[in-house]
């Protein structure tokens, strides 16, 4: 009776999982990339593939337990493609799929993603977390797509990139991913170890390299009230040593 009974709420907390995937975007959201750049750096960019944002991997990493699987939608060239895997395959991502854009495609940026999301929703039947930045139009894409099929996301995170202030209501901004690990923590889907794990990562970042984190490119958040999340009680003295680390990095970069 007892097997039974694990059995029946392993099979549950199975069938929960299982049924969200990941879809994410990857200049700027996951590899630090300088798109609002828009020129040699970007360009340049683009062949270094050790360049993760610090605590991302490992938040994937976690995710991916809880999450069947993760897709990579990127809207750089097919030409790209070898060093997207390149770049995934030393930080060990797992994922199913790298979608990138044919450069001779009469679609748009906008029109490819969309179509992509929709593809995976509809082969999948998942409900999807949706991650992107604030550079381009990741928020606005996210959000139409919630709004058309609402029963099938589940989240939306944009990274805070550009601080772009017309985010629409319900996206989840963040600047690092122990912010979307402790509201990952709040949905139940990563537990209280993996979030320290995540804010050991920031934490325990030399100034010199916190570049990593928030690149010198991207807005620096200089006070607490950029950053505007709850946070459990349980999580609160992290938080706070997170958010020490990043406002006191930031009030003395150049």
């Amino acid at each position: 009776m007892k097997f039974l009974l694990l059995a029946s709420i392993f099979i549950s907390s199975a069938s929960i999982a299982s049924n969200i995937s990941i879809i994410s975007d990857f200049d700027d959201t996951i590899k630090r990339s300088n798109i609002p750049d828009m020129g040699e750096r970007t360009v340049g960019n683009s062949i270094l593939w050790e360049k993760a944002y610090y605590g991302m991997p490992e938040l994937f990493d976690a995710l991916d337990v809880e999450t069947n699987g993760l897709y990579i939608l990127s809207a750089s060239p097919l030409l790209i493609k070898p060093l997207i895997y390149k770049f995934l395959s030393h930080y060990d991502f797992h994922y199913k799929k790298v979608f990138t854009r044919n450069f001779f495609a009469t679609e748009d940026k906008e029109e490819y993603k969309k179509d992509r999301i929709y593809k995976v929703i509809k082969e999948s039947g998942d409900k999807v977390i949706l991650f992107g930045d604030d550079v381009e139009v990741d928020h606005d894409i996210y959000a139409e797509i919630a709004a058309n099929k609402p029963e099938s996301v589940e989240q939306i995170y944009i990274h805070t990139v550009a601080n772009d202030k017309t985010i629409p209501t319900g996206v989840f901004k963040y600047f690092t991913a122990f912010e979307v690990a402790v509201n990952e923590y709040q949905n139940k889907r990563l537990n209280l170890n993996q979030v320290e794990q995540i804010a050991d990562v920031v934490v325990n970042t030399p100034i010199d390299q916190m570049y990593r984190l928030i690149p010198n490119y991207a807005y620096c958040p200089k006070d607490q009230s950029d950053f505007s999340h709850t946070t459990p009680p349980e999580l609160i003295t992290l938080k706070e040593k997170v958010e020490e680390k990043i406002i006191s990095y930031c009030s003395e970069r150049n």
